[in-house]
């Protein structure tokens, strides 16, 4: 008569680990996604090049969202880091917006003194825009 055994499971056998891998794993795919988001927005800013102080914002800008970005990079625990990279985008999303804003209104200010303006006129325009800066 021979000995039928059963399968061999081991006593350390967590049966929600699976579980918990999932949860993990949606969390890296998900903070890993949002920092590179992130990246892809502070690669995209535009700035007026007429400001200075908005060139220098968005300076300082990237490279503290760079910075940290770069952290979370080097640990690679990214699925522990979604509360912190969401508001480094909170962050981003704030501080860039009076910086848009200025752009966006610089440009609509050039497009409406070429609408307006001669290019003799609009030469003369930005050539006084120019001078006033600090």
């Amino acid at each position: 008569m021979a000995y039928k055994f059963k399968p061999y499971r081991s006593v350390y056998r967590d049966p929600m680990s699976v579980k918990i891998n999932e949860l993990l794993r949606e969390r890296y795919v998900n903070a890993f996604a949002a920092d590179t988001m992130t990246q892809q927005a502070l690669a995209e800013m535009t700035v007026a090049p007429e400001f200075a102080g908005d060139t220098e914002k968005a300076a300082a800008l990237r490279s503290a969202i760079n910075a940290r970005s770069a952290d979370y990079a080097e640990s690679g625990r990214y699925e522990m880091l979604g509360t912190k990279i969401s508001r480094d985008a909170a962050q981003f999303q704030q501080q860039y917006a009076p910086l848009l804003r200025n752009y966006q209104l610089r440009e609509a200010d050039k497009q409406n003194a070429r609408k307006t303006l001669s290019p003799d006129e609009y030469d003369k325009w930005r050539s006084e825009r120019a001078e006033q800066r600090p």
